[in-house]
């Protein structure tokens, strides 16, 4: 019993040591300064803006796997009022421009757009995929 409780114990702790000693894939981002400088604060609103293209790149290859995306696409011209070309269009102009010659207020209002754009993916997705 004694030799059981050791085993599982010593077991117990090396996968405790082993998970905590890997660098996790999606870390919790660091808190940001309450002035940050320009630099500091471009930065991090690139990082935002990656995270939410990835995430709508990943919403319309879930929409594509699944054969969903031809009964999406009038859901999201009900949503939206825009044709899907003129989706594609946002989507590039967000996630596929050069962002190094915008200012901050643009990077900014270009999240906006991304996070909307996220918000009518997976609003088009609950839908096609909810019986």
């Amino acid at each position: 019993m004694l030799r059981r409780w050791v085993t599982f114990t010593l077991a117990l702790g090396l996968t405790a040591g082993f998970g905590l000693a890997q660098t996790p894939r999606f870390p919790e981002p660091a808190p940001m300064t309450a002035q940050p400088a320009p630099d500091e604060l471009r930065t991090a609103i690139l990082e935002v803006q990656a995270s939410l293209c990835s995430s709508i790149q990943f919403a319309a290859q879930t929409l594509m796997q699944t054969g969903t995306l031809a009964s999406a696409i009038p859901v999201v011209v009900e949503m939206t009022g825009l044709q899907p070309a003129d989706i594609e269009l946002k989507e590039q102009a967000v996630c596929k421009s050069d962002p190094s010659t915008l200012t901050l207020e643009q990077l900014r209002a270009n999240n906006r757009v991304a996070v909307w754009l996220l918000e009518v993916h997976m609003a088009a997705l609950q839908q096609v995929t909810t019986p």
